[in-house]
Order: structure tokens, then sequence, then C-alpha cells
């Protein structure tokens, strides 16, 4: 999952900007962040959803959160598929991983198809991972009319274009270039999947963190995830 960087939009006088809709906040988090899903990271194509962390209609209480419903600071981008999925569930959000939160990319693994908890998470992290994982229904290879979860084909199309790549990238004579991966992994989304496959190599790595704009704060100088949240003393990632 990619790791992003939102920042509260602020007028020409340098206020912050207040949304009378949700739907304002669409542009400034397309600019910020890119058109992908910040769950599943497929591209979207058609006109984005936003996501409200806090749902804007809560199960049992349909005005818990009126307050957050044009928060900027509660909402995100996301597809049809992963949005479906969580409906209006009440969260805690110290349960969950989020992109815009901690970094992400440490916290899975996907080149399986699906997405699982990473085999380095320690202590309550594979469980926050999993509930991650089950909200959004990051591990579907199935919808529920019985056909392929759209998210798992295109993800497995990704991986394949990746691998695809990467051989023809270490290849002598060299049969990629570096122009190319980039424009085909704007292409096909899947940011962490491109990543992981080219992470022994370091200018694939800076391309892609720029490209996608990854959060800067998750990376050290040579483009290598790390934790974003040093101090905290349950979690750092």
């Amino acid at each position: 999952m990619r790791p992003i960087t939102k920042k509260q939009p602020v007028n020409k006088a340098g206020k912050k900007i207040q949304f009378d809709h949700w739907g304002e906040a669409k542009p400034y988090l397309i600019r910020q962040t890119c058109r992908y899903c910040h769950f599943c990271e497929m591209p979207i194509l058609n006109v984005p959803a936003v996501e409200h962390i806090k749902p804007k209609e809560c199960y049992g209480n349909k005005n818990k959160y009126e307050n957050l419903r044009n928060e900027w600071s509660n909402l995100l981008l996301i597809c049809h598929y992963c949005n479906s999925t969580k409906g209006n569930l009440d969260i805690k959000l110290h349960n969950y991983y989020w992109p815009h939160k901690q970094n992400t990319l440490i916290v899975f693994e996907h080149l399986s198809g699906v997405l699982v908890p990473s085999s380095k998470l320690t202590a309550n992290q594979p469980v926050k991972a999993n509930a991650t994982i089950a909200l959004y229904g990051l591990d579907k290879k199935v919808n529920s009319s019985g056909g392929v979860d759209t998210r798992f084909e295109y993800r497995l199309k990704a991986i394949s274009q990746a691998l695809e790549r990467y051989a023809e990238y270490t290849s002598v004579p060299r049969q990629a270039t570096l122009n190319g991966i980039i424009g085909q992994a704007g292409d096909s989304g899947f940011w962490s999947v491109w990543y992981n496959v080219f992470n022994a190599m370091p200018e694939v790595r800076a391309a892609l963190v720029k490209q996608f704009k990854a959060s800067k704060e998750c990376f050290n100088v040579n483009n290598n995830p790390i934790h974003r949240n040093q101090d905290d003393p349950v979690d750092t990632i």
C-alpha cells in the first residue's frame, strides 16, 4: 500500500479551506496523491469516490460524525470496490493502518496477488494489518457475483508486467528503459508491486517514489522505506 502525504489545502491568504461538500476535496486529493485508490492502489479511471474514514452516516446513529463529513482529515480517495466493502462501519482508527498516517509499504506483502501482512511485523502489528485487509477486502480473489475480483485481476497483471520489465531491465544488453518502466507503472497502478519488484534497483526506486508522489517522510536518502512514527511508543510504523 503506497504511503501518501496529505497537506491541508489553504487559500491564497494561507487560510484553511473549508469544504461545503466532501466532493470539493477530490481535486485536491488527486493533485496531492495522484489518481489511484489509496487502499488497493488500482488506477481510478472513472470518477473517484471519496472515502470517509469515519462514516458520513454511521449504522445506528446516522449523524454521529456529521462534523467530519466535509473535514479534510477524514477524507481519502477510494475506488468503488474498496468503498463498497467497507460501507458505513464505525471503526476505531488505532486498530488499522492508514496510508497517510503510517508507512504502509512496510505493512503488507502482495506478490501473490492479494495483500497479506508482512512477515517482518511483530507484536500486535499483524492483527492491525489483517484488520485493514478485511476492512477493505484487499485479500479478495472472487467478487460477490462469483467472478474474479477486479482488484485481484489487475494486481496480478501489474505483477506480471513488472516482472517482465525487470527481466528486460537486468538483461544484457538492457531491453527496457527507466522511462518505459515508470510509464508502464503509471498506467498499471499498484505502485507497491513495482517498488518491490525493482527493490534492488535504486534508480528505479527513486523514480517510482517521485512519479507516484509517495510520502517522502517514509523513505531515507536512498529511497529505502523507514518507519514513519519513530517516536510512537506503541507502533513506530
